[in-house]
């Protein structure tokens, strides 16, 4: 506010304000005569006022002529020792606000900054706030009150030549508008450090307004800084084309061009690094001195696939099928790196389950490597406080990276800047087929249809086959898919949906338990607690549960016929309530998890113990008794290798969840595999089934789906897995088959 104005009219206004908002007796009766209650005030305009004075702003001249007026009325001043303005007083000061904001006046505050007012003005307001560490102070009607620190007065007065100085202590310069933009580097390009700064302000050069250009240029990557008013993202080469060649109005400093020139001599250098690679790549990744392991044909092809991505990306994606040998061919690939960068660390991200069998094999190829479980992924700090600021980054089930707002992708997505040679490794990249799913670890790879959410959604996110097509064939010079059709040597796998009922010894159980369920649902929507689909996946679990359950006895007389022919056996369950009542029936013994099969009775607690207990004729003299030794449960409380103790021939059947083993573990000792059930998502099914169809198996696999014959849950998630697998087929150009060929009906 200029010195030049007299402000004792509105100071002597709000000194009576403030002396009614006190808790004195006298102000007290003054509050109730005027309906002055503070925030409850009966009077909007008098609360307006309060809340103005209370935040030390300035009310607009009708509010303070209004207040005045109460106050005259009501308020006998020689009774308080309050000095009132008159009104015309109160309107001279508002008179010389109005004479100074038109022409634009600066003063100085209580801080030493400089106090610019100026009536509401679309262009004055977009210079001031363009300029660093700017505030408005407060608004009053058509009057704005900024605070500009001193060392932006040359650029104050350049570009608003009429303002008035006078009361500023400051006599400006005035500066050619080349030298306002290198101070304030507005719509200008530069780098510092490792990062691109961008800074673009609206204005007459600039025909973007600012929502725009958030739109437009700046995507999940870029950080907004408020204090600098400065985008700020990771130098990429692409990123400066794309600011060149979609806003060229924003001048691009020396930095950029040096930067510029830095990121396109790096890229010759490693065009340079893949060549001597690939020309000396069956030296490179020869390990048969470590292992004794010859690479596969189609091992070497995947590795020479991912270099051919590397020359033009950061990173490559081996959707590599179930049993191809992923982790082997990225740990080979980093290992050929390493040999021509040997100050690279190679980070892992890996199911917590797997952790040992990545050090098993990197010691087998011969590389040094840090493993990180999904469950504890890195952070920048972390990575610093290794020294590893150049890294090689391998991400195992890199399916797991979904959300972007989940801890871990952001994680994963804030330390790939330490990554300039990145793999993901998948055997199934998008479990559900949804191009929403491949989003984000396309974005992790910087691939240019995932750089900005936006349009990628409006180009792939309706979910089309069209648009899943098209989105294969934009990506698969970064994503190669390799099927095990492609590869000769590997032994088939047959597939037999193997019919069965629902054991004797617990159908009661199971009636009763979906009835149970359809009751308390249906009662549940009638009564309008919940709406018809909002618990129903809650229900539809349960009800997979108990038609799991049901399907025990069957599974493990399947068991018994297999082991009979003296062969190892794999068991998958989707829950681990299954896995445990499994065990308990093949060992004669109590269960290690007793599940809540009904959260209302007990009796319903006994009856499944009594099933999982029940002894026929046959097993009163143990002849169909598993040794309980020989049988691994790979639960929680199990050790993370027991999956190696069945593959040395320790036990002889091995029974899991999907969740837990199917992924990561080698089973490929065994030629039979049983799903008791089957999950709803195609992709964790078939990477559960390639647990024994690995790469260095030589023998068939036959795997058993157990389908409850003409039950409404079983077709329910059978058809569910036919849908999702026609989508993945469309996004992958691949050809699964979930049904396999149907083999002979159950018992």
């Amino acid at each position: 506010m200029s010195h030049s104005i007299d402000s004792t009219a509105i100071k002597n206004l709000c000194q009576a304000i403030a002396t009614l908002e006190k808790a004195s007796p006298d102000g007290a009766t003054l509050r109730n005569r005027v309906g002055w209650n503070g925030n409850h005030s009966n009077d909007p305009v008098i609360r307006d006022v309060v809340d103005c004075i209370r935040n030390q702003k300035l009310p607009t001249r009708r509010q303070a002529v209004y207040v005045l007026s109460k106050l005259y009325t009501y308020i006998n001043t020689q009774l308080v020792g309050l000095t009132l303005p008159t009104v015309q007083e109160l309107n001279s000061f508002y008179n010389a606000l109005e004479d100074a904001a038109k022409l634009g006046r600066v003063s100085r505050d209580q801080h030493g900054n400089l106090a610019v007012t100026f009536g509401y003005d679309e262009k004055w307001i977009s210079v001031v706030k363009s300029i660093p560490d700017t505030k408005p102070v407060y608004k009053a009607g058509a009057f704005l009150y900024w605070s500009v620190k001193r060392d932006y007065a040359d650029i104050l007065n350049t570009w608003l030549p009429k303002l008035d100085w006078s009361d500023a202590g400051v006599t400006p310069k005035t500066l050619t508008d080349a030298q306002c933009r290198q101070i304030l580097r507005m719509n200008t390009a530069w780098v510092e450090g490792t990062q691109l700064c961008v800074r673009v302000v609206p204005d007459a050069s600039s025909p973007l307004d600012g929502t725009e250009l958030r739109s437009l240029m700046f995507g999940n990557d870029w950080q907004w800084d408020k204090k600098t008013k400065t985008w700020l993202a990771d130098f990429d080469i692409w990123r400066v084309h794309f600011i060149t060649s979609e806003l060229p109005w924003v001048v691009t400093e020396d930095s950029l061009s040096d930067a510029v020139r830095d990121s396109q001599s790096y890229w010759v250098k490693r065009q340079t690094t893949i060549d001597n690679i690939l020309s000396n790549l069956d030296t490179l990744i020869d390990t048969t001195q470590l292992d004794g392991r010859t690479n596969r044909a189609h091992q070497v092809k995947a590795i020479q696939m991912a270099f051919d991505s590397f020359r033009h990306y950061y990173g490559a994606y081996p959707a590599l099928d179930m049993g191809l040998g992923k982790t082997r061919v990225s740990l080979l690939i980093a290992k050929a790196i390493k040999h021509y960068d040997p100050d690279l660390a190679v980070v892992v991200i890996a199911p917590r389950s797997v952790v040992t069998k990545w050090y098993a094999e990197a010691r087998g190829v011969g590389v040094d490597i840090q493993v990180f479980s999904w469950a504890k992924v890195p952070d920048k700090l972390e990575l610093d406080n290794l020294n590893y600021k150049r890294i090689i980054l391998i991400v195992d089930e890199a399916h797991y990276m979904k959300s972007p707002e989940a801890q871990r992708t952001r994680n994963l997505l804030d330390i790939r800047k330490y990554a300039q040679w990145r793999l993901l490794l998948s055997g199934s990249p998008f479990p559900n087929g949804r191009s929403v799913e491949a989003f984000t670890q396309l974005h992790f790879l910087d691939h240019p249809v995932a750089r900005v959410s936006r349009s990628y959604l409006s180009r792939f996110g309706g979910n089309t086959r069209r648009e899943l097509e098209t989105l294969r064939q934009e990506t698969s010079d970064i994503i190669f898919y390799m099927h095990k059709s492609e590869c000769t040597d590997l032994p088939p796998l047959e597939r037999v949906i193997y019919e069965v009922d629902i054991s004797p010894a617990y159908k009661d159980i199971y009636e009763t338990k979906l009835n149970d369920f359809m009751t308390r649902y249906h009662g549940r929507v009638n009564e309008g607690i919940c709406s018809g689909n909002a618990e129903m996946l809650v229900y539809a679990q349960g009800l997979r549960l108990s038609t799991e359950l049901g399907k025990v006895e069957s599974a493990a007389q399947l068991v018994l016929d297999i082991m009979a022919q003296g062969e190892p056996v794999v068991v998958f369950c989707e829950f681990k309530e299954t896995a445990s009542a499994l065990k308990a029936y093949l060992t004669h013994s109590k269960p290690e998890l007793i599940p809540d099969i009904d959260d209302t009775t007990v009796e319903a607690q006994k009856a499944y113990l009594e099933y999982c207990y029940r002894l026929d004729k046959n097993k009163k003299d143990g002849n169909n008794k598993v040794d309980p030794s020989r049988v691994a449960l790979y639960s929680q409380s199990a050790k993370a290798d027991i999956w190696m103790d069945f593959q040395n021939g320790q036990y002889d059947v091995f029974i899991s969840t999907v969740k837990k083993g199917g992924v990561g573990i080698e089973l490929n000792r065994a030629s039979y595999v049983v799903f008791v059930g089957q999950p709803w998502v195609p992709g964790e099914a078939l990477q559960a089934e390639d647990r024994l169809n690995r790469g260095e198996r030589k023998t068939h696999v036959t795997s058993y789906w157990l389908n409850y014959k003409g039950n409404d849950v079983d077709d329910t998630v059978m058809a569910a897995l036919l849908s999702k697998t026609e989508d993945i087929n469309a996004m992958l150009g691949s050809n699964w088959d979930v049904t396999g060929q149907r083999g002979k009906q159950g018992n």
